[in-house]
């Protein structure tokens, strides 16, 4: 009776046994540690040059204007820009398009001299050299700065880029101390058509002790 109750014991434990390495590759699985992220460390630069453009400018047939002063949006043609969007299209071969974000700013009061600035995007995110600024003087414009409006780049590929940057990375945060008020935190993703560069741009904005607002702290990174 006792070699029938040690069998049976042991035929138990060995059942179990098979359960428990059938399912350890399961648990194993389950258990393994998510990739770490590469930290963007705070103070990293890059060299100037991968920021460097080279734009033309050309005089065109001077133009009345009547405009707004607006934040920086996506173009849409409406009544007051139609007449500028035409001259762009006849002086640049430049078709604007929601691709495009735009805004007007004046230096005067009198909100007659300033500029107005168009910049290609990729994507919602990627803001590109591809620009066109045209200054406003007196109410009206008669030449324009541009760069890159000829260049073009696998934009899926770099959408691509950008969504496993973002997945595999994480910015290092600073600490504020005691006497510094946090007002807000900048993220720019520009590509450059010049070098064929995606680059990431970090800056922390807040108020120091002296109450002064403070940018010096970030960090810029070329997305490989």
């Amino acid at each position: 009776m006792k070699k029938q109750k040690i069998l049976k014991i042991l035929l138990i434990l060995l059942i179990l046994g098979g359960i428990v390495l059938l399912f350890c590759p399961f648990v194993k699985t389950s258990r393994e540690p998510s990739e770490e992220k590469t930290v963007l460390k705070l103070g990293h630069e890059i060299s100037s040059e991968v920021f460097e453009i080279e734009s033309q400018k050309k005089d065109f047939p001077k133009l009345d204007v009547n405009l707004t002063e607006t934040e920086l949006k996506r173009y849409e043609t409406t009544e007051e820009l139609m007449s500028l969007e035409k001259l762009i299209f006849s002086e640049l071969n430049i078709s604007l398009d929601e691709s495009w974000k735009y805004y007007i700013h004046f230096y005067d009061e009198e909100k007659a001299n300033g500029q107005i600035n168009f910049t290609y995007y990729i994507g919602s995110e990627i803001e590109t050299t591809k620009t066109i600024t045209i200054p406003i003087e007196n109410n009206s414009v008669h030449s324009v700065s541009y760069a890159y409006l000829d260049k073009n780049v696998n934009e899926s590929n770099l959408l691509e880029k950008l969504t496993h940057f973002k997945a595999t990375t994480i910015q290092e945060k600073y600490n504020l101390s005691a006497g510094e008020t946090f007002l807000e935190e900048k993220v720019i993703y520009t590509y450059n058509y010049k070098n064929d560069s995606l680059i990431y741009t970090y800056n922390l904005f807040f108020k120091d002790e002296m109450q002064l607002i403070n940018n010096d702290i970030g960090c810029e990174y070329i997305i490989e």
